[in-house]
């Protein structure tokens, strides 16, 4: 049962959620990263917002590893980052 558990915990999305809205410092938006689901450019700019916040925070060269500890694909945070560098432009 135990062992059940833990795996429910390990594979349950709500718990990588939680974790993440612990990790980043600030108020969790309904934007906050989570695998296999669509979202529209609007939540994706919101989401690279926060990366590009916490890439500041970082020292050089460590952002890399705490997306991949966080789980976030590299592929998704760039596009992210991008969107967000371009919706602040339009501002």
């Amino acid at each position: 049962m135990a062992v059940h558990r833990a795996y429910l915990r390990i594979t349950d999305d709500r718990a990588q959620i939680d974790q993440l809205r612990e990790q980043w410092d600030g108020p969790a938006t309904p934007a906050t990263f989570r695998m296999g689901i669509h979202r529209t450019d609007a939540e994706k700019a919101a989401i690279g917002h926060q990366l590009l916040d916490k890439k500041a925070e970082l020292p050089r060269g460590h952002f890399g590893a705490w997306l991949k500890e966080q789980g976030v694909p590299r592929q998704f945070a760039s596009e992210a980052m991008r969107l967000a560098r371009s919706d602040a432009s339009l501002v």
